[in-house]
């Protein structure tokens, strides 16, 4: 790794922060995922919204896969050239589809805790996923953040579902859940990055 790539993690990774954080303001699980030009382009940048969608499979990794493709970037950059961020290691739906995007490299901010298993992505059938460069929790204090922004979340998530079985005076008086993370996680800013905006060091 060289001395400037860290620095670049960072700054990927705080950006997909930010989207975990307007994640979170949704009460979505809060999960971000930016995609990185070569040359910083920011050109995806969006969260899990699987609750507000009703699918399951509309995790931030696959969302932001999917906006790329819609602005056509394929026409212009050679995807081998593109960073994926995800502020949590990607499952292996997410993956798999990461893999046959071309993308060249993915970079995740911490450990997805629900993974049963640590090699399932050497248990991909597929020889694309070579040539796909895995960087996993490159930088402790955003893994730690990751971690406790993920666990917020779950809890956030298991509150919500109790409130919904709650009688409707009970759930109104009850229902006062924070629409913020805490600004102790570094995330008080619930502005989305503009999508031409450039990453910069």
């Amino acid at each position: 790794m060289s001395v400037e790539e860290p620095e670049m993690h960072r700054v990927g990774l705080e950006l997909a922060f930010e989207q975990a954080h307007l994640a979170y303001s949704a009460q979505e699980l809060p999960i971000g995922c930016v995609i990185l030009g070569p040359n910083g382009l920011v050109m995806a940048q969006t969260y899990n919204k699987m609750e507000s969608r009703g699918d399951k499979t509309a995790h931030a990794e696959i969302l932001a896969l999917q906006e790329v493709a819609e602005k056509n970037y394929t026409q212009t950059s050679e995807p081998n050239g593109w960073t994926l961020y995800t502020t949590l290691e990607p499952c292996p739906m997410c993956l798999t589809a990461i893999v046959f995007s071309g993308i060249g490299k993915v970079v995740w901010a911490t450990k997805d805790p629900r993974l049963e298993k640590s090699n399932y992505f050497d248990e991909l059938p597929y020889k694309s996923k070579n040539k796909l460069l895995r960087v996993a929790h490159p930088l402790k204090d955003l893994e730690d953040k990751g971690r406790r922004i993920y666990e917020i979340g779950l809890e956030a998530r298991k509150a919500r579902r109790m409130l919904q079985t709650l009688p409707t005076r009970k759930k109104l008086r009850s229902q006062q859940l924070p629409h913020r993370l805490p600004s102790v996680l570094g995330l008080a800013s619930q502005e989305s990055a503009s999508p031409e905006r450039r990453a910069s060091l």
